[in-house]
């Protein structure tokens, strides 16, 4: 029997063995857990001494962990041979804290043992136990359970360190998980207590009590020998007759079993008394338990940036340095102190070397936050729980482990993109959480290996921060930066965020000659060989600083060979070379073929490429003591790989080109047979697609870069399908160039795999590439159909702001459709008009059926006629929008010829939008239009026509200056177009950045900052320059401003600008100047803001903006502002000109009837009065300002109106007025409330 389950010998067809297979008895949350962690706390420590653990299995609900079959017997029956069988009752009996398993109240005899005792054979076994135990403690690891039936001695004298169901680390072990056999248990244990690595000396103390004596220290009740222990001391041993108990055993036992931790010996010291004082040399490397060294100035910028950050504002932290300089020693302290300190809730995960599995800078990341999730009580649980947790639990199942994520309701999103962005967005809102119950650091290591999935969660990590106390601390390696665009994305994030984080970069350098010779001093003072002692230790630490350069891990290495060698003066290559030298055949060839693989790998796939059909296991422990190899486990499935690069560049070194040909023919075989038996995962399709090139089977590479292309597409991972049909292009072009008279099915089915590259592309929201990819398969496609995928690239790079490439072919484009292209925007408008009076006198006179036409019904020449009109609608509708409203009412009317009702609701919605952006003007027209388009897309049950009018509606409300309402609509297309829609990337966008006007007029400048940041990142990562501008500029670079930040703001305004900054003038344009303008004004230059305005005017003027709506009247509100602001720092005429020419400009604004014009000439009105000296006039148009944006509900605008009413009254009452509004504008999220009224209402004294 095992603690929780039940053992049974069992044959493992796959490996070949018998092996131990262990099932769990009763499935309960709290057994489930600890079962997984008997297998993932072991896995990844290879040691002689502990029992190797496989797998871990669920079927069907059952629980099965097979493990290495030890034949042996118990440690009790192999010292006292003779005693075969016997067995303390209290030794089968594991206590559960938790309520799980409870030792019985009844006696717990003493076990007397009549055997005789072999001394030799105990202290050898002691010792096994003793190295056991030291691999577990060196990675912060407790097993809590020791006692003589989890220690099993094979014949040939082997210990074996069994049972792991209550391994656990050191910062995780708290008083609900405590457990562990009554009569072993330390006090410390027992009570509930803290625990460290001498909590294990105690067990061990018990067990060397009773081999030495034949009975426990202590007998009774379960419950009263776990009292007793922690006041009493071991009573003294009786001798069993005949015997003599040997004085340095028994003395050490009692040493073992002292009350208090701090008293007892150390593994090392346990061990010298076992061998009778002689030491002997290590058998693996130094455990790297030493203290960190020479990293101090480090550390604390980690805890000062910490310290901030629990007060609630984020931090980030970048640690980078080259491979074995410490990173992850660096942040392993850091995060352990904090725990030790209970200051947080740490978790930490890694990226694997080079592993293709999707989100993988996350996926040990969120176990670790499962298992803090698994300690919380249900209530704090439920008080953490995301939106959209279903979603999240489908991209990390290990959540699903969390009883209310397994219950949280199932949503369907159709759109991919959609359903991937809202995980990311649950992620972020639980860690958000999380962090508000307690501070929340977040560590991910290695993020040089993260993929492109994971870029959304890095972002929106790294953007919650400026809401929540969430410290996030990433590691990579130096000079990743090219090869990885995941990382450069972090960091183009990580500099954004600067404004809204406390952020810092940590460079690690190697250390200095004084630190590496500390270094080298602890790790020789953790071996226990002649040259740790006093001028050997000296010399030989001084060497390896030297040969070394600083690198801690290479100076592991070499203390690790000079202890071998008992040489002093070994250098770095000799070391190197001497770990290799002397391998076994088998060993070595293994050795090239993980070097050759270059990535974690199968065992399985790596035995069956090095031809290993027996001696499987003595290679891989061979490698693995030499640390040549790095293993999560001994199992077939279980991966390997190259230690460090180093050892991995210096084994490619020897073989020659056939050798690596050879090589990798033999991996992708391995890797097919893999597949062949149902066992090949995407990783390994990856790397077959990598072998056969390597290999030069270019045919075969091709056809596995399709195969893991379309998984990767069905698994939503858009950018790594992308990859791959790129590479598999790559291969057909290949092949075709050298054997050019190829088959018309090999031409065709490169061309259908440029397509699938297209799509996925546009999958992925990279329309840009996507743009460029149908263009390859335009170049490549017969004459009939390459104006089609011409077609779809002009409307991909109009929507990705590529108007230089797609402007052109959109226009060649409706030539060829014979639809004409306007010469400008005024002559777009003119013609929008025309075409739109027209479609009304048709409408009259009934010449449009009933639309009830079916789309299939549509010839192809039809569709693709209407397609090219929407295609250039949306792409051009947010950049010139006097084409963009020309092509939409050319596509309704395309529609209305077709009679297929979906396209004409689709047609109307955006014709209501053409209407609504002229202002107050068009608003009838547009509301009658925007009735007709919602009854047409809801009888015809198109859901993405019904969310288009929502986002129409919204966008008109906007237009219209009625913010609550455009929320309202907006919000609600939103959930329809993510719930409801599939392949929305730019109504989505459209939508979002509709949505942060609204809030930045509404004043909810707080929201604004926690979006703008994650939403910039996510179009910078597309390759998306209009999504970029639409974030970066207008109302959102606000954001930047409400955490005054001004020169922040204006390097993103300039950053994204500068695409646009000589194409003709555009949205992009107005954009720009609104937001440069605003900086302006908030940084006290006012007379750069109206040179800007005066250096755009005449493009304002020419592309239309200036006479549409809210356009014209932010432009008139700007330029009047500009004005006033510096006839704030003007005298005497000069003053009293711009006063005239801004009051002008008023009148012009108010006259216009628009959008919000009433309450901004009222508030423009205050400004002039007060500069012109009229106060009490000054004060009645504030406050008359503050009345109409409060009915407006732009409760900034209000609250500014108010802090200037309150700087003119002056005394107390205009002191309390002012600190009012400026306390209210402070908590909707801006820093400085004073330089944020500048940015908007000119200053007044």
């Amino acid at each position: 029997m095992g603690g929780m389950g039940t053992v049974y010998r069992a044959y493992d067809a796959e490996r070949g063995a018998t092996v131990a297979l262990k099932t769990l008895d009763a499935v309960e949350p709290a057994r489930i857990y600890r079962f997984k962690q008997e297998f993932r706390a072991r896995a990844g420590i290879d040691h002689p001494n502990l029992m190797r653990v496989y797998e871990l299995v669920e079927h069907d609900g059952a629980w099965f962990l097979s493990m290495e079959l030890v034949e042996g017997t118990d440690l009790l029956s192999w010292v006292r041979p003779g005693a075969m069988g016997v067995r303390d009752r209290g030794d089968e009996v594991t206590t559960l804290v938790d309520g799980s398993r409870r030792a019985p109240p009844s006696p717990l005899p003493r076990a007397v043992v009549d055997a005789p005792l072999d001394e030799a054979r105990l202290r050898d076994a002691l010792t096994q136990l003793s190295e056991a135990l030291d691999a577990l403690h060196s990675r912060d690891l407790v097993h809590r359970d020791l006692k003589p039936s989890n220690v099993l001695v094979t014949p040939a004298g082997e210990a074996k360190l069994c049972d792991f169901g209550l391994l656990e680390r050191l910062d995780r072990v708290g008083a609900r998980s405590t457990g562990g056999s009554a009569p072993y248990m330390s006090p410390e244990q027992a009570a509930g207590s803290p625990l460290t690595d001498r909590s294990d000396i105690y067990g061990f103390g018990v067990m060397l009590y009773l081999a030495l004596c034949g009975s426990l220290p202590f007998d009774g009740a379960g419950e009263d020998v776990l009292v007793r222990k922690q006041y009493l001391p071991a009573p003294r041993m009786r001798a069993q007759p005949g015997e003599q108990i040997p004085e340095d055993l028994e003395q050490l036992a009692y040493d073992m079993l002292a009350i208090r931790p701090a008293d007892r010996p150390s593994t090392r010291e346990v061990r010298i008394v076992l061998r009778g004082g002689v030491g002997r040399r290590p058998s693996a490397l130094p455990p790297p338990a030493c203290e960190l060294v020479g990293r101090d100035t480090e550390l604390d910028a980690l805890r000062t940036l910490f310290a901030r950050a629990k007060d609630g504002r984020g931090g980030v932290a970048l640690v980078s340095g080259a491979s074995g300089i410490g990173k992850s020693s660096l942040l392993g302290t850091f995060g352990s102190a904090l725990l030790d300190a209970g200051a947080a809730t740490v978790c930490y995960g890694k990226c694997y070397h080079r592993e293709t599995l999707a989100h993988r800078a996350f996926d040990a990341l969120v176990d670790d936050l499962t298992r803090h999730l698994l300690d919380l009580d249900d209530a704090a649980v439920a008080s953490v729980i995301p939106e959209d947790a279903a979603l999240l639990g489908q991209l990390f199942p290990v959540l699903r482990g969390v009883a209310r994520f397994a219950d949280a309701p199932a949503v369907v999103v159709p759109d991919t993109r959609e359903r991937r962005r809202r995980a990311c967005r649950a992620l972020g809102s639980l860690c958000a959480r999380m962090a508000r119950l307690e501070p929340l650091v977040l560590m991910i290591d290695d993020l040089q290996w993260a993929d492109s999935e994971s870029e959304p969660f890095l972002t929106e990590i790294v953007s919650r921060g400026a809401t929540a106390p969430i410290f996030f601390v990433g590691a990579f390696r130096s000079g990743a930066l090219h090869e990885s665009a995941p990382l450069r994305s972090l960091l183009q994030t990580y500099r954004r965020n600067r404004a809204f984080v406390d952020a810092v970069e940590i460079a690690l350098e190697p250390l200095d000659d004084a630190a590496a010779e500390a270094l080298a001093r602890a790790l020789l003072t953790h071996s226990e060989d002649l040259l740790s002692a006093g001028s050997a230790s000296e010399e030989c630490a001084r060497i390896a600083a030297r040969e070394a350069n600083g690198s801690p891990f290479f100076i592991e290495q070499l203390v690790y060979a000079m202890l071998q060698t008992q040489c002093r003066t070994l250098g770095l290559d000799a070391a190197l070379e001497l770990r290799v030298h002397d391998l076994t055949e088998p060993a070595r060839h293994l050795l090239a073929i993980a070097a050759l693989a270059g990535r974690p790998r199968r065992l399985r796939v790596l035995f069956e490429a090095a031809g290993l059909v027996e001696g499987q296991q003595h290679a891989l422990a061979e490698l693995l003591d030499r640390q040549l190899i790095d293993a999560n486990g001994v199992g077939a499935n279980d991966r390997a790989a190259v230690y460090h690069d180093r050892i991995r560049e210096a084994t490619l070194a020897t073989l020659d080109p056939d050798a690596l040909a050879r090589g990798h023919r033999a991996l992708a075989r391995a890797l097919e047979q893999a597949f062949e038996g149902g066992r090949g995962s995407d990783a390994d399709l990856d790397a077959l697609v990598e072998h056969c090139r390597g290999a030069g089977e270019l045919d075969a590479a091709a056809r596995y870069a399709v195969l893991a292309a379309e998984r990767a597409d069905a698994a939503l991972t858009f950018d790594r399908a992308a990859h791959l049909y790129r590479l598999a292009v790559a291969f057909e072009t290949e092949l075709a160039a050298r054997a050019p008279d190829r088959s018309a099915t090999a031409t065709a089915r490169t061309q259908g795999l440029r397509v699938h590259l297209a799509e996925s592309l546009v999958k992925a929201g990279r329309e840009r590439d996507a743009g460029h990819a149908y263009l390859e398969a335009a170049a490549a496609s017969a004459p009939d159909e390459a104006p089609w995928y011409r077609q779809l690239a002009a409307g991909c790079l109009v929507r990705a702001g590529e108007l230089g490439e797609g402007l052109p072919l959109l226009d060649a484009a409706l030539a060829d459709a014979g639809l004409s292209v306007p010469r400008g925007a005024l002559d777009a408008w003119g013609r929008w008009a025309a075409v739109s009076a027209r479609i009304t006198v048709e409408s009259a006179l009934g010449r449009h059926a009933t639309p009830s036409a079916d789309e299939a019904s549509l010839d192809v020449r039809t569709r693709r006629r209407i397609d090219l009109c929407w295609a250039g609608t949306l792409g051009l509708l947010g950049i010139e929008f006097g084409r963009g409203v020309h092509l939409g009412a050319l596509h309704l009317r395309e529609a209305l010829a077709s009679g297929v009702p979906e396209r004409i609701g689709r047609g109307y919605a955006i014709q209501s939008l053409a209407h609504s952006v002229l202002g107050r003007r068009g608003e009838a027209r547009s509301t009658a239009i925007a009735r007709r388009a919602r009854e047409l897309t809801t009888r015809s049950g198109d859901a993405y026509g019904v969310a288009l009018c929502d986002l129409a509606d919204g966008l008109s409300a906007g237009f219209w200056g009625r913010w609550p309402q455009a929320m309202d609509a907006l919000a609600a297309g939103m959930q329809r177009f993510r719930a409801e829609c599939a392949g929305v990337s730019w109504e989505i966008a459209k939508t979002q950045d509709a949505f942060l006007w609204t809030l930045a007029y509404l004043g909810r400048l707080r929201e604004l900052r926690q979006h703008v940041p994650a939403l910039l990142g996510d179009a910078e990562r597309r390759g998306d320059r209009y999504g970029a501008a639409m974030f970066g500029l207008g109302p959102s670079n606000l954001a930047w401003l409400a955490a005054d930040d001004p020169a922040s703001a204006m390097d993103v305004a300039d950053a994204h600008f500068d695409h646009w900054r000589k194409s003709r003038f555009a949205y992009t344009h107005y954009a720009y100047m609104t937001a440069a303008s605003r900086i302006d004004l908030y940084a006290g230059r006012p007379e750069h803001a109206l040179g800007r305005l005066d250096a755009m005017r005449r493009g304002l003027v020419w592309s239309g903006l200036g006479r549409l709506g809210l356009f014209g009247v932010i432009a008139r509100e700007l330029r009047a502002t500009a004005t006033l602001a510096v006839a704030a720092d003007a005298r005497g005429l000069r003053r009293r000109q711009l006063i005239l020419k801004a009051s002008r400009t008023t009148e012009a604004l108010h006259r216009s009837g628009e959008a919000n014009a009433d309450a901004l000439s009222a508030s423009l009105r205050g400004q002039a009065e007060a500069l012109r000296g009229n106060t009490q006039a000054a004060i009645a148009a504030f406050a008359d300002a503050e009345r109409r944006f409060s009915g407006y509900q732009m409760a900034n605008h209000a609250r500014f109106a108010r802090m200037r009413r309150g700087e003119l009254m002056g005394g107390d009452a205009g002191a309390a007025l002012l600190g009012e509004a400026s306390d209210e504008v402070r908590r909707s999220g801006v820093a400085d409330p004073a330089r944020m009224a500048c940015a908007f209402i000119a200053p007044v004294r």
